[in-house]
């Protein structure tokens, strides 16, 4: 039976409790009946998968594919059946690399209320260097006093004017939004956010993020587990087309009692405890609190945000100037109606009919440009997305079966390893026997000759039979033991598969042996690019949640600079920025900010620039303190610029 969805299209006050239920229960019924192949539905692949990475996957498929419980052969009881971790080692490897990418995230202004300041701005500066360039040819001593004299990071000339227009010029509040969102990166210590994200990639073939700002006015960051996750029915790769985004975590009932912050009753925490607990009766009448046993006893609680459309009344009205103005009404009042996009949220234990914390989102994010939008707090990439089941492929899976390859003819090395042969002696009892030693002396046996050959290394024996004939036989013969052919042709597969987990990861030997490494060298730079290109889906993906979330980021800041700045922020940025965000220049509900990521430069790109900077300063071509300035510009397309031009000028 399709799931039944409540209705968008009714009152906002009558989007009650009952109707977050009804689309609590049917965003469950459409994901878990829709037959996708990924997220919380994929949750036992993604325990398989992470299994395997970290080289603990099962070994009973081996011993299957062996019949080793089954052989009578007692040399599998004392193999070690311990999988090679070369996938966890390469997945190190991996993930290292792509850790040379990263981004600057720069922010720009790009409302017409800033770029005409912009304009102005540059134009004033073209005048003023016109100005100046005919008062130095008129009264050059002038200059240094006149109102157009040079000032502090003003260009010098026509060609730093248009380097500025073009790399280094800042907004001063785009200057202050970037240090803002820096600080927020900052307290949510980014750098391990992204590690697990980028290890989901790997993994699971997705991974994700969610912000939002938390009850104390600070916005939070977190690297999501898919395993955990629903989703409504996508068919983009970035999830930007879903209608509705949950978390399910299992939870304690104790634990109800501080997330639903008093929402739930004792009887309504009573009544989820014999309804919902593992499906069965949990409740015996008594003190839920009284026994240990239910206060471990678990359920299923759905986090889940989804976007609806709310009609927004207002009236239209004319201040004195002439502006058109547009004020919230009730919709009681005559006036017009607006469908803008909103967020709701909500938790719903799992089984029963009890939600807590319903309600629409705090802090939603709107561009100035699109005040009707909005969108919801998650997000998600993935680079080998089929949109036909949902699924999604990581490179663990995609190794899986080499792996299994590796490890069954690592274990047959094993055991032809614990049954070789060891080095052994072929004897003729005939040449040794009854061989007298001096005279009189009494007759060895053949296995007393053995003992001395054992402990000398002697040999005695009867070069003439009895009747005096010369025996053309050795006595003792020395056996070749050793593990044979056969061992080297399983160490073979072993490496041949290596090689295969390599090819299918994307590194090579040049990324194995120098991944994280400082060289300079052209093959090593053209093998760790071969790798980038392998791994592109996992960079790819890094860079697109970046840019997404940097762009809801700054928007969460517009937001939270508007309503209230919690202190730690005025501690860590001070008071003149949060004061200069909040009433600045431009007022911050009137600027939109265009968000870029600037990547910035690897170890081998800054050392080849610094190397052609040392160049020009051998030449006399450039002073000391131009080359320091040029050195600490982050980017290396804004330092060429300038380099270009100092040495032109110079």
């Amino acid at each position: 039976m399709e799931p039944f969805f409540p209705p968008n299209d009714i009152d906002p006050r009558k989007k009650d409790k009952a109707w977050a239920l009804a689309f609590c229960r049917a965003a469950w019924q459409s994901f878990s009946s829709g037959g996708w192949n990924s997220l919380y539905s994929n949750r036992n692949k993604y325990r398989e998968l992470s299994d395997y990475a970290l080289s603990k996957q099962s070994i009973s498929r081996y011993k299957k594919v062996l019949k080793a419980d089954e052989s009578p052969d007692p040399s599998y009881s004392n193999m070690n059946w311990q999988p090679l971790a070369i996938l966890t080692k390469f997945r190190e490897l991996a993930l290292s690399i792509t850790k040379r990418s990263d981004y600057d995230i720069l922010a720009t202004p790009i409302d017409p209320k800033s770029q005409g300041e912009i304009t102005r701005y540059f134009n004033e500066q073209e005048a003023k260097v016109r100005l100046r360039e005919v008062l130095k040819k008129a009264a050059p001593e002038l200059v240094d006093v006149s109102p157009v004299r040079q000032k502090e990071n003003e260009p010098a000339d026509l060609e730093e004017l248009e380097i500025q227009k073009m790399y280094s010029f800042k907004h001063a509040l785009a200057t202050e939004m970037e240090q803002w969102m820096q600080q927020v990166f900052l307290m949510n210590n980014m750098d391990q956010v992204r590690a697990e994200v980028k290890r989901c990639l790997f993994d699971y073939g997705i991974g994700g993020i969610k912000e939002y700002v938390d009850q104390d006015g600070l916005i939070r960051v977190r690297a999501v587990n898919p395993a955990n996750m629903i989703c409504s029915r996508v068919v983009r790769r970035d999830f930007k087309d879903a209608e509705f985004i949950g978390e399910i975590t299992e939870v304690n009932i104790q634990d109800l009692v501080e997330m639903s912050n008093g929402e739930l009753s004792e009887a309504e925490l009573k009544d989820i405890a014999a309804k919902a607990v593992n499906g069965e009766s949990a409740y015996n009448g008594i003190n839920i609190w009284a026994h240990s046993n239910m206060r471990d006893k678990k359920v299923r609680v759905l986090d889940i945000e989804w976007l609806s459309y709310n009609s927004l009344s207002y009236e239209e009205s004319i201040d004195k100037y002439g502006n058109k103005h547009l004020t919230r009404t009730s919709p009681d009042k005559a006036g017009k109606n607006k469908l803008v996009k909103v967020v709701y949220k909500a938790k719903w234990v799992m089984g029963t009919d009890y939600i807590f914390g319903f309600g629409l989102v705090s802090n939603m994010k709107r561009k100035r440009s699109a005040l009707q939008e909005t969108s919801l707090s998650y997000h998600l990439f993935s680079p080998n997305f089929d949109y036909f089941d949902m699924s999604s492929v990581g490179k663990v899976e995609q190794a899986m079966n080499v792996v299994d390859q590796i490890n069954l003819a690592y274990y047959r090395l094993q055991h032809v390893i614990a049954k070789a042969r060891p080095k052994g002696i072929m004897i003729e009892v005939g040449a040794s026997e009854d061989v007298p030693i001096g005279k009189g002396g009494v007759a060895f046996t053949a296995k007393d000759l053995i003992d001395v050959y054992e402990t000398t290394g002697n040999i005695y024996y009867r070069l003439k039979d009895l009747e005096g004939n010369v025996a053309n036989y050795r006595p003792i013969t020395e056996l070749e033991g050793g593990i044979g052919a056969q061992a080297q042709e399983y160490f073979n597969i072993i490496q041949q598969n290596i090689q295969l987990l390599r090819d299918v990861i994307g590194l090579n030997e040049v990324t194995d042996s120098f991944a994280g490494q400082r060289t300079y060298s052209a093959a090593v730079s053209a093998g760790i690019e071969a790798t980038n290109n392998s791994l592109y889906g996992i960079i790819e993906a890094d860079r697109e949640i970046m840019q997404s979330l940097a762009e809801s980021i700054s928007l969460r800041i517009q937001s939270i600079a508007r309503t209230g700045v919690n202190k730690s922020y005025l501690y860590s940025l001070g008071k003149p920025t949060v004061d200069f965000m909040k009433q600045g220049n431009l007022e911050l509900s009137s600027v939109e900010f265009g968000i870029y990521l600037d990547a910035v430069p690897t170890p081998d790109e800054r050392n080849a620039f610094k190397m052609r900077l040392e160049k020009f300063i051998d030449a006399g071509q450039l002073d000391i303190d131009d080359a320091i300035m040029i050195e600490s510009l982050k980017s290396l397309k804004t330092a060429n610029a300038v380099l270009a031009y100092k040495v032109r000028k110079k």
